[in-house]
């Protein structure tokens, strides 16, 4: 504190003063923070309050196994979720990550705590509540393959989590495994800046190494935030400060050039964070007792956050992108955007799916197999089941997805991690020492809010790698908060306990989630039941009797009370009803569309306009004692009214 002679007072000497050091030259104060990096460790004098600096001299594998185990364990889950890859390779990146992770966990030579005790303290029980309420959900679930992916994305995240906040054992490891998940997003992110700028190439195509603009943007985003608390943050060293500002610019390019919007507004969530993190606890830049003299002004001009908003400005000037983002960016042309009308329509038929089993939920993996029987987009029950799928029939909301496969009860687990995390956090930030620590605390604080906003419409979040990371993040902020040892000396526990208050606030949060989705569900379907109901008939072809080895197709048809056609493929469902006779005929369902013949002529093009419908055929038997055949269609329209409609063909006599 200074007193009025313009004197400091030390604590430490009981009442003694001692005056202002004299100013320092800028240019000598640079070349002695130079030369005090330079030096051997040996040389340096031990500060308790300042990070280990990490020098590749000091690291070998053989000590340090855990550290590439996570990133092997980390590009293997992202890997898995790469759409270049074929479905048995991606699944077998999934299991030998999972397997990975559960092995470096079994081989560690010891946790950094006490297993019990560190199990009682936040966000752990609720990741282990998690597991268990996620082996429950498997049980449940009547399509186990798809169950598999799920309960295994699970278990690798969690298992990563546990892996870096637990088994880390000094402040070089954890430095290692955050520069290496985000050179893996430096990496990435060039590669896809390098196809994005090849002749003829439009940022309109699909250009990521990771498959799609989404699953990029997700990464992107994940990443972002930790690289710019290391480049903002005053009391970092200067070598670092620079790579991270590097790093952050590449993120930044390569997540603005993502078209990812849902990316963009949570990264500006996440620098908002950071913002008034900077402000309210990170130190003044004061090095050594040595105040910074520089104006106001210069301080501001110099800072890494207007270096990467000059590059970022250059970029976007220099490359016309410009005009795309200012594009995606408005908000004003959201009514006209087909891509987010048809995830309202993804939303309210996911509705449907948590109304009608709101606690258990339909088990995991459900989801990708039932949305089209409620929101009538992306593939059929029959082709997922036989095919597999894509993002198409994902939700575009994790929280909605994950609700309708684990219920309000995977829905309270899943927030309870993620907020008793981020108010651990806030309650730690203050209380460490070393601006290693605060940094790292508070980019994965950034990092995990902006990812509970990215959830809220990436359909990303469903891939082990999104969720390897994001967990991976959780896991060393935690790490964070363990107190430094010196070199040599062994590991202390965790001594940063959240009060009670904040471990309820955590709880707190969770409930007011799952209230507000529960509200979202009564809201919705009390509305649909005011909706006036529509019109379900199907079509048969050809017209009249038919002979033995003739294909009768029927197609489905619904419009809604004003008369619109709506889509019935996906959601149609088809029986032939008659005995076992007809369930060894050849039957087929297929896509046709409203102004499309069923057997068009030679060269005649078809225009194939909205909506789409269910067409199914079947093959009239040789040999079939029947005579007629009787098939029923059952359709559920996006209110949650269930129609049914039957048709009969009468089948002639060969004689």
């Amino acid at each position: 504190m200074n007193d009025p002679d313009n004197r400091t007072t030390d604590p430490r000497q009981s009442g003694q003063e001692r005056r202002r050091p004299a100013a320092i030259d800028p240019w000598e104060a640079r070349e002695r923070e130079r030369e005090r990096f330079r030096r051997g460790r040996s040389s340096r004098r031990p500060r308790p309050d300042r990070e280990e600096v990490w020098s590749s001299a000091d690291f070998n594998f053989r000590e340090n196994f855990l550290v590439f185990g996570i990133l092997l364990t980390i590009v293997l889950l992202i890997g898995s979720g790469m759409a270049r890859f074929s479905d048995a390779n991606r699944y077998l990146m999934l299991q030998v990550g999972t397997f990975l992770v559960l092995l470096l966990l079994g081989t560690c030579r010891s946790f950094q705590e006490n297993v019990f005790p560190a199990l009682g303290r936040d966000p752990n029980p609720w990741l282990l509540g998690l597991t268990v309420w996620t082996g429950i959900a498997f049980a449940l679930s009547p399509y186990r393959n798809f169950a598999a992916t799920e309960m295994l994305r699970v278990i690798s995240g969690v298992g990563v989590y546990f892996v870096t906040a637990y088994t880390l054992r000094s402040p070089r490891q954890v430095s290692f495994v955050l520069s290496g998940i985000l050179g893996l997003g430096v990496l990435l992110s060039l590669y896809d800046l390098s196809q994005a700028g090849k002749p003829g190439a439009h940022l309109n195509d699909m250009f990521s190494l990771l498959g799609t603009h989404e699953h990029a943007g997700s990464v992107l985003t994940l990443l972002l935030p930790v690289a710019l608390v290391f480049a903002i943050h005053p009391d970092i060293e200067e070598k670092r400060r620079l790579a991270a500002t590097a790093a952050g610019l590449i993120l930044a390019v390569a997540l603005l050039s993502s078209r990812f919007r849902s990316g963009w507004v949570a990264t500006l969530l996440a620098v908002l964070i950071l913002a008034i993190l900077h402000f309210r606890y990170f130190r003044s830049g004061e090095r050594d007792d040595r105040p910074d003299r520089r104006p106001a002004w210069q301080k501001a001009l110099l800072s890494p956050v207007v270096q990467v908003l000059v590059a970022l400005t250059v970029f976007l000037v220099l490359t016309n992108l410009a005009p795309l983002v200012s594009q995606r960016a408005s908000l004003l042309n959201l009514r006209d955007d087909a891509a987010f009308a048809g995830r309202l329509s993804i939303w309210e038929g996911t509705i449907g799916m948590i109304r009608d089993r709101p606690l258990l939920g339909w088990g995991l993996g459900s989801f990708p197999v039932l949305q089209g029987w409620y929101t009538h987009i992306g593939d059929d029950m029959a082709v997922v089941l036989a095919k597999g799928t894509t993002h198409d029939n994902n939700a575009h909301s994790y929280y909605l997805q994950w609700t309708a496969e684990a219920g309000l009860i995977g829905l309270f687990l899943h927030i309870g991690v993620l907020a008793s995390f981020v108010l651990t956090a806030l309650y730690s930030i203050p209380r460490l020492k070393t601006p290693f620590q605060t940094a790292l605390i508070s980019g994965t604080l950034a990092a995990v809010l902006a990812s509970l906003v990215d959830s809220l419409s990436s359909p990303m979040y469903h891939f082990a790698g999104i969720q390897a990371i994001q967990y991976a993040w959780i896991g060393l902020g935690i790490a964070a908060i363990r107190p430094i040892p010196r070199t040599g000396s062994a590991p202390g526990p965790t001594t940063l306990h959240p009060s009670l208050t904040y471990r309820i606030g955590g709880a707190l949060a969770a409930l007011l989630t799952v209230g507000a989705v529960g509200f979202w569900v009564w809201r919705t379907g009390e509305r649909h039941r005011t909706m006036p109901p529509g019109t379900f008939q199907i079509i048969a072809e050809p017209i009249g009797p038919v002979a033995p080895g003739t294909t009768v197709y029927w197609r489905a048809v619904f419009s809604d009370a004003q008369g619109i056609a709506q889509p019935t493929l996906p959601g149609t469902l088809w029986t032939v009803q008659g005995g076992d006779s007809w369930r060894n005929a050849d039957q087929e369902l297929r896509e046709i569309r409203e102004a499309e013949p069923i057997h068009p002529p030679p060269g005649y093009y078809a225009p194939r306009p909205s909506p789409r419908q269910s067409l199914f055929s079947v093959l009239i038997p040789g040999e079939i004692g029947a005579a007629s055949v009787r098939v029923k269609a059952t359709y559920r329209d996006r209110y949650g009214r269930i129609y049914e409609a039957w048709s009969e063909k009468s089948i002639r006599s060969r004689r």
